[in-house]
């Protein structure tokens, strides 16, 4: 993780450097000839590292888990804050009590911190403007952390930042604020190296698996682009997907190449009281299919073992299909072919329609 912030600050670094060369070498300036920033191999891109995030319980843990004393409230009103709304770090540090809209349950976000420049801007993006839902929870700590600094106030000031130092007064400072995030991580003997942005992550991958549409979650994490929001895809819910997959590995019928016999091996089976053709035991008949059946038998003749298509024959009814498919119910094959009824002698002849027929042995 550390590898990859450091390649990302060198590419916007350079960036920036390339930029000012590029202004000063300008045609109507030509402050500079060349611009030395060309020739600097950039690290490559960063990948995203694997998503870090804290459970529901052990978001509870954290918030119970902070030290008592001056910012008691305060703390547990913000990791609960940056936990249900996803609000990143510079966003809490300067959210006013203007946005924090009781009436209609929300957040709004318009504003950011720079710790750099110690003052509060705009956010990076346009998407990065927004509102997000605010749950009760959140609601009712915010409301006791006012109580707990504000005694004698009836309401907040609209210009009052919410997450102000309660000691101070001032913006909270970012390397304090880690300090005492991984001091009550210590506590709740959770991973230290947990952050504000894994709270983020929390936020994120609970909603997905929610079901929270990924377009919806995009807004609510104010999210530039919508592959960053994808990211937490994986962790969408969906059921269908496990029957899927059992019904494609169930004992019994599954969706096989078949072909249609030779003469040797229809007379071997017309005793045979079985009537489905495929390889390996067939189940008996009369006996119920195992569930996951599929809705239909590929029945492929030896002329289609030579570049002839195969007809798909449907397991719902034993019609003819338009096109001169057989449909055949699963696990006994009906006694028609396409269009006219097929002899055993038609399993060699040279028509290839006569030859691409499907075939049930007599009981």
């Amino acid at each position: 993780m550390a590898r990859m912030r450091k390649d990302k600050s060198i590419r916007n670094y350079i960036g920036t450097l390339r930029a000012l060369f590029n202004f000063a070498g300008d045609k109507r300036r030509r402050w500079t000839r060349h611009n030395p920033v060309d020739d600097i191999d950039l690290p490559n891109l960063p990948t995203y590292a694997e998503i870090r995030y804290l459970t529901s319980d052990e978001i509870w843990s954290l918030v119970d888990a902070v030290n008592p004393g001056p910012y008691l409230a305060l703390d547990r009103a913000m990791y609960l804050t940056a936990a249900m709304t996803g609000l990143r770090i510079g966003e809490l540090q300067a959210l006013d009590w203007r946005n924090v809209d009781y009436q209609h349950t929300r957040i709004r976000v318009r504003r950011t911190w720079d710790r750099k420049a110690k003052t509060s801007t705009m956010p990076k993006s346009r998407r990065s403007e927004r509102a997000v839902p605010m749950p009760d929870v959140v609601a009712t700590a915010l409301e006791q952390m006012f109580k707990a600094h504000h005694r004698d106030a009836v309401e907040a000031h609209p210009d009052a930042l919410v997450f102000a130092d309660p000691v101070t007064g001032d913006p909270l400072g970012h390397e304090r604020m880690y300090l005492r995030l991984r001091d009550a991580l210590k506590t709740a003997g959770l991973d230290e190296t947990y952050g504000f942005h894994s709270l983020r992550h929390s936020y994120g991958t609970a909603l997905a698996g929610q079901g929270v549409p990924m377009r919806t979650l995009q807004e609510w994490m104010g999210h530039k682009d919508i592959c960053t929001t994808q990211r937490y895809a994986d962790y969408c819910p969906n059921p269908g997907e496990r029957d899927i997959v059992e019904a494609a590995f169930a004992r019994g019928y599954h969706l096989r190449y078949h072909f249609a016999p030779t003469r040797t091996e229809l007379r071997a089976t017309e005793s045979s009281k079985h009537g489905a053709i495929q390889r390996g035991d067939p189940p008996r008949q009369g006996s119920n299919p195992t569930p996951g059946t599929p809705a239909s038998l590929v029945v492929i003749s030896r002329a289609h073992r030579r570049g002839v298509v195969a007809q798909e024959t449907s397991a719902s009814s034993s019609s003819i299909n338009p096109g001169g498919a057989t449909t055949i119910p699963a696990g006994a094959a009906a006694s028609a072919t396409s269009g006219r009824t097929t002899s055993p002698e038609h399993s060699h002849s040279s028509d290839p329609a006569a030859m691409s027929h499907a075939w049930t042995p007599r009981s």
